[in-house]
């Protein structure tokens, strides 16, 4: 059907939003000349000029941009160097004799080309999809790239003002304060230098509140942000430099965050990792996931403008904010009705903890989007399960913008909690059992998580949801933590319905991604290596094929292996050095020696020298271990594989059930063994009777492989901690230490650790390698006799210098 040029012009008119106001003339016409357009601005700049523009607008300042229109019947051709391609040049060479810049539109309906001008040269914006408000033209002049480094020296700023100045001791209400006072910035708070403290939280107060206003009648829950913001008491409140500082460094961030070169750079994943280096590790429940990370896996699981996203276990809001950036880019920009339909339908997240959820609602109104799609609930719970469904059940009504009438949810984005303790599979399993087929799903994981925890859960998962890939990240992408994307395709089963068998899963590994360490700011992409990097693997695992660490495994879930990237087995590199750690170490807790007090001492002996004997006891210390390597040669030529299973039983030491502060006593005689990698896992002592004997090794299950230790003297067991329980004659003391060096060093070779647990499933199918007679077919019981007896007595020299040296 032909378009007029009359229908043409009325609505390009309207979707660039061509009308006057006080700042600008603008408007559509068919018969207005430049030489009327110089008299409505009262200059003579254009006088006499009559060529005649079909669209305008014209800013009163001269140094703002200006846009003009040029439109033509839906049959008129307006590619390459067509007369309608030179009559838009010659009009934006006539609007550049008065302003600086100048954005020229060419359209016929459906086609649309589009120009931008500094005087100096006429550059067309490639790749126009379609038509869109004249601000997203304008801004092209009015770019502001992330600067994620200023922003991370602005909050540290903000981060110690707050803490220091304002004492805010607790993190979290830090973190609160800032984003509120952010969000309140970006909705046109008055956020002034000078003004009191008072003045300032009532803004931020009054301005979350009227931001909200409209949306609370669709998520209650938007309370929360408010209620949390409430609950912050200033310690003081009088230091107005300091008041001036916050401001400032607000407004910096806040304008930063104001571009459109946005890239979905989550900005509360700054504010947490600043925040949360005064932080223990033992406080850390929350792993936030890098800028590049939900970049990539934006990219391999295909989302595009018309997906829609969940994440349900959203913390700081990451992958909506990066969802909603790229798929905003996408559809034209953030001035196009699209963006509006993907913000409100198209991005959907859960959150469990009251405090991370004011922040991810925060994060999406810091970017003025799709806070009503987020709910606060356990993501195992029956009301967020039904919520997850009731998400791919609305229906909207059918309009211009997008002829679907509902919007299921089909990609999902997730990185959840890794401890056990918060459900971390159980999360998984509640979002693939209620999403709908078909959906893509990419979890963030430990390396061997499917393999190490329930087996009865996972193979409940694999029966109704097939794994499709696994990409193994770089060891340093979280701290402690071996993790790798799992992809997931929602409805199909693992098993082939025709062969029986499982199917394959591919695999691949990112050894390196660019990324270096800065002080005090985390890891980042210092020299932009990640862009290329990011390219090559999207391209890798789009193929399933092109690079040496690419590999195809068969899942075996009745014995749980094949369910991790199959990382190459590092050679078992056993020293002296493991045996006389495990000896000295063993010395030091018989005396009731701390380890960590106890090495602290002797560093600072040897490094700053206290007494003039320091050198001789160091030089004594040097000879002795000397001696211990020249004497002590492990010949492990007669070494030979002997399984785990044929030497202990393994099964959880008895407790009482009770936590530490119940079971732990002053005068207390008896040890406590605990889940502790120190003090051979002593936490304490009780005077409750020992519930195991002596003679067995233990190792704990929640810590990582460091935690070995043979238990000479009976103890009090503790939850999670392990016993291995001797089946094997000549199970001496020495035997013992050395088997259980073995077993500790074998266990760290295969990465196991805080995040990626050491189970006591995973210690009974280990092989070790151990000392054999010539056939092979016994332990050589002497020889690991007398090895262990000579580390003995090497480290009892030790001990002595050691002793000497603290006491002096």
């Amino acid at each position: 059907m032909l378009l007029t040029e009359d229908y043409v012009r009325k609505q390009a008119g309207k979707i660039l939003e061509l009308s006057s106001s006080k700042a600008a003339f603008s408007g559509t016409g068919q018969l207005t000349t430049f030489n009327q357009l110089s008299q409505m601005l009262n200059d003579s700049v254009w006088k006499g000029i009559l060529d005649k523009p079909d669209g305008w607008y014209l800013p009163k300042d001269k140094s703002e941009v200006a846009l003009i229109l040029e439109t033509k019947n839906s049959n008129v051709d307006i590619s390459g160097n067509s007369a309608s391609y030179y009559e838009i040049q010659k009009n934006c060479r006539i609007t550049l004799d008065r302003y600086d810049y100048v954005i020229g539109v060419l359209y016929n309906g459906s086609d649309i080309r589009i120009f931008k001008s500094n005087g100096k040269s006429m550059d067309e914006i490639p790749n126009v999809a379609s038509l869109q408000s004249k601000n997203y033209y304008i801004n092209y002049f009015k770019e502001k790239k992330i600067n994620v480094h200023q922003i991370y020296l602005l909050t540290k700023q903000i981060n110690d003002a707050l803490h220091i100045k304002f004492g805010i001791d607790n993190l979290y209400q830090r973190m609160i304060f800032t984003a509120s006072a952010l969000v309140a910035k970006r909705y046109g708070a008055m956020l002034v230098k000078g003004m009191s403290y008072p003045a300032m939280q009532s803004e931020i107060k009054s301005v979350l509140n009227k931001s909200l206003e409209h949306d609370k009648m669709q998520n209650s829950k938007l309370d929360l942000l408010t209620t949390v913001f409430d609950e912050i008491k200033m310690n003081i409140s009088d230091n107005q430099e300091s008041i001036d500082l916050f401001i400032k460094n607000i407004t910096k961030i806040s304008d930063s965050l104001n571009s459109r070169n946005w890239n979905g750079e989550d900005v509360m994943a700054i504010f947490f990792n600043e925040f949360n280096r005064y932080k223990g590790k033992s406080e850390r429940g929350q792993v936030f996931t890098p800028d590049h990370i939900t970049s990539l896996m934006y990219r391999i699981i295909n989302v595009n403008q018309d997906s829609v996203v969940l994440d349900a276990a959203c913390g700081s809001g990451a992958f909506l904010t990066k969802a909603m950036a790229n798929m905003i880019k996408e559809a034209g920009g953030m001035e196009t009705s699209k963006a509006t339909e993907i913000k409100k339908r198209q991005l959907y997240g859960i959150e469990k903890d009251k405090t991370i959820f004011a922040l991810a609602c925060a994060n999406m109104m810091i970017h003025k989007d799709g806070k009503t799609n987020l709910t606060q609930e356990d993501t195992t719970s029956q009301r967020a399960k039904q919520w997850i469904k009731n998400i791919s059940q609305k229906r909207w009504p059918v309009d211009n913008v997008c002829k679907k009438e509902f919007y299921p949810v089909n990609k999902v984005l997730m990185n959840p909690p890794f401890e056990k303790k918060y459900g971390c599979l159980k999360i998984v399993k509640a979002v693939l059992d209620n999403v709908p087929m078909g959906t893509d799903a990419a979890f963030i994981l430990p390396d061997k998580k499917l393999e190490n925890d329930s087996k009865t859960l996972v193979k409940s998962i694999f029966k109704n949801h097939s794994l499709k890939k696994i990409i193994k990240l770089p060891e340093k992408t979280f701290e402690g933590v071996s993790a790798s994307i799992f992809i997931f395709k929602v409805g199909e089963p693992q098993k082939d319905k025709l062969t029986e068998n499982n199917k394959e899963i591919f695999t691949c590994y990112i050894k390196d991604d660019g990324l270096e360490t800065v002080k005090n700011q985390g890891r980042q992409d210092i020299h932009d290596k990640w862009k290329a990097i990011e390219s090559y693997w999207v391209t890798i695992i789009n193929r399933q094929a092109g690079d040496d660490t690419c590999h195809w495994i068969t899942p075996d879930f009745e014995n749980m292996m094949n369910l991790s990237y199959p990382v190459p087995k590092k050679p078992l590199n056993l020293t002296e050095d493991d045996f006389a750690r495990t000896i000295m170490n063993r010395m030091l807790a018989v005396d009731k020696i701390d380890q960590k007090v106890f090495k602290e001492s002797i560093a600072s002996q040897i490094i700053y020298g206290i007494s003039e004997d320091s050198v001789d006891y160091v030089k004594s210390v040097q000879t002795i271990n000397i001696a211990a390597q020249q004497f002590i040669k492990i010949n492990k030529a007669s070494w030979n594989d002997v399984p785990i299973s044929n030497l202990f039983d393994i099964h959880p030491t008895k407790h009482y059930n009770l936590t530490n502060k119940d079971l732990m006593e002053k005068d207390g005689i008896n040890p406590v063994i605990v889940n502790s990698a120190y003090n051979e896992g002593v936490g304490g002592y009780t005077n409750k009777d020992n519930n195991e004997k002596g003679n067995i090794i233990t190792f704990s299950d929640t810590t990582d492989a460091n935690a070995v230790f043979y238990q000479g003297k009976s103890f009090v067991g503790y939850s999670h901690v392990q016993g291995m329980y001797p089946k094997f004659s000549h199970s001496t003391e020495n035997t013992m230490l050395f088997i259980a060096t073995v077993f500790r060093k074998e266990a760290l070779t295969m990465g196991f650790s805080y995040g990626n647990k050491f189970r006591r499933t995973i210690a009974k199918k280990m092989v070790l390698k151990l000392p054999t007679t010539n056939d092979g077919k016994e332990l050589d019981y002497n020889f690991m006799d007398k090895f262990i007896e000579e580390i003995k007595h090497i480290s009892t020299n030790r001990l002595r210098l050691f002793k000497n040296i603290e006491n002096h």
